[in-house]
Order: C-alpha cells, then sequence, then structure tokens
C-alpha cells in the first residue's frame, strides 16, 4: 500500500480482546460449538493475523487451573505476544482473583466493570458508583503492590462523566479505564465526546464498531467488523492515540450468532480479520 496516505502509527501494538471469538471458543449461550477453540489455538490465529497480544475474557480463563494459566504464559512469552486480562464485574472478590490471574499470566493490565442495569427504576447509580469506590479501595493495597493497573470499561452502565469521576475521586495511579469506543451509545452518549472525556485516563481500549438496526419495537446496537458500522472510527483513534498516548489498541469485535452455528463461526473469523485489515490500511496500525 502507499506509505503515508493515512498518519498511522507502526509503534502502536494491535490486540485482539477475545471477545472477539467468543462463539468459536465455545461461551455463546446460543451456539452449541462441537469442539471450541482454545487459548492456544486464538494464539495460532493472533500469529496468523499478525498480531501482537490479547485481552482474555474472564469467560475464557475462569475455567482454567493455575498451570493452564502457566502454560498459556510460557506460550504467550515464547510467541512474544503481550497479555491483558478481564474479570467480572467490579467487586473485591473478582478483583483479587483477576490480580492472581494477571500475576500468573504476567499481565500487567487488569480490565474490569461495574455492571448495573442504569435504566431499571430500581437503579441507585450514587450508589453504584459509591459501592465500586469501596470495593476497589479494599484491594488496592494487593493492585499496588502487584504494580497491577485496573482498567474499569465504560459498559453500557457509566456514563463517561461518572466514570471519570469515579477514577478521580480514587486518586491513584493504579485505577484508570479501558475505553470502550462502542458502548457510550448504550448509554445515550455521543461516542466522540465520551471518548475525549475518558481518554486521558485510559489504560486500555475495546476498539469497536457497531450499527442501529430497527426492529419491530424499536432498535437494539449490534457489534460490527471495523469500518462496516456507523462509528467515527478515525476520529475515535485520532483521540485515542493523541489524548491517551497507548502503545496498545485492543480490537474488540461483538459477532451476532444468530445465523446459526458454522455461518456464525465464519462470519465471527471474517469479522475479525476484516477489522484488522482496516486497521491495517485505513488507520495504518503497525505498518513500516
Amino acid at each position: 500500500g502507499c506509505v503515508g496516505e493515512v498518519s498511522g502509527d507502526s509503534n502502536v501494538l494491535l490486540g485482539l480482546d477475545t471477545y472477539s471469538y467468543h462463539i468459536a471458543l465455545g461461551t455463546d449461550p446460543g451456539v452449541k460449538v462441537r469442539r471450541p477453540m482454545d487459548l492456544f489455538e486464538l494464539m495460532d490465529r493472533l500469529g496468523d493475523l499478525g498480531l501482537d497480544g490479547f485481552q482474555i475474557d474472564p469467560m475464557h480463563w475462569q475455567g482454567l487451573s493455575r498451570s493452564d494459566l502457566q502454560a498459556v504464559r510460557r506460550e504467550a512469552d515464547a510467541r512474544h505476544l503481550f497479555v491483558e486480562c478481564g474479570t467480572m464485574r467490579l467487586s473485591a472478590v473478582e478483583i483479587r482473583k483477576g490480580v492472581r490471574a494477571c500475576v500468573t499470566l504476567g499481565a500487567r493490565i487488569l480490565r474490569t466493570f461495574l455492571g448495573f442495569n442504569r435504566f431499571s427504576p430500581a437503579t441507585n447509580i450514587h450508589d453504584e458508583l459509591e459501592r465500586a469506590a469501596e470495593e476497589i479501595r479494599a484491594v488496592l493495597p494487593l493492585i499496588r503492590q502487584e504494580d497491577i493497573k485496573l482498567a474499569i470499561e465504560n459498559h453500557g452502565d457509566v456514563r463517561s462523566r461518572e466514570l471519570v469521576g469515579l477514577v478521580e475521586d480514587l486518586h491513584s495511579p493504579h485505577v484508570g479505564i479501558c475505553l470502550d469506543t462502542g458502548n457510550s451509545l448504550c448509554v445515550l452518549e455521543d461516542p466522540l465526546k465520551a471518548a475525549e472525556q475518558m481518554a486521558a485516563y485510559a489504560f486500555s481500549t475495546h476498539f469497536k464498531d457497531c450499527t442501529i438496526i430497527g426492529t419491530a419495537s424499536g432498535c437494539k446496537i449490534v457489534g460490527a467488523a471495523l469500518g462496516e458500522g456507523m462509528l467515527p472510527l478515525p476520529e475515535l483513534y485520532r483521540i485515542i492515540s493523541t489524548e491517551a498516548g497507548l502503545e496498545r489498541l485492543l480490537i474488540e469485535v461483538p459477532c451476532d450468532a444468530a445465523s446459526g452455528r458454522r455461518q456464525a463461526i465464519d462470519e465471527e473469523d471474517r469479522a475479525v480479520r476484516e477489522s484488522v485489515r482496516y486497521c491495517r490500511e485505513a488507520l495504518a496500525i503497525g505498518r513500516l
């Protein structure tokens, strides 16, 4: 391709959130996979795609033993892949588990999320944020001791200003944000404005695209391959690369499994490959 057509960055590492292969990995409740992919096969796929690392979704490590995780680390090290880790929901118990997994995997970043239903009449958002702050304070000494960075995702629950407020209240170099480019739509925010709010606090990303589909009862937001949805990805990348100054960009492609088993697995793989191609060609990431 032509060099110089896009102001890309060959120094940015490009990785994948394993949720991008959640159908192939056998963790989509709607699709029965006869023989699910494992993390070693996933690393083969990363090699095939020329990617630099991955963030392991909690669904894809929590069933593994310590020796399994050690084997994953050995393989990732041998392939020179970076590893990040995700954990389920923001509780002291889950974060401790996640920190232990990070230490075993040699991961420095632990992604988590609050996980409440913002639009339920029973939800008190202020209380949810207070509870989250308490849970994090309880594990901050451990996070500091192990030198882990806790990256709280905007997960379709908090708005960007609320998440930034939580991070600022905790006032720790070990607590920041996992900036998801699509989830701001779920809380009725402008994706660009939300990214601008959060970028300076970002430790990690879920760089995704999505589209909005009309339904008989309204509409739904669905994941799409990068460049095939409606998000202003070049502008989002510019904000992330300038304001956050991150060394890594993690692609997340939440593929819809509705099309049936074989077709869904094939479509998931196509969407990941297309997303990697988009980052290389349209954003010039990782090209020399």
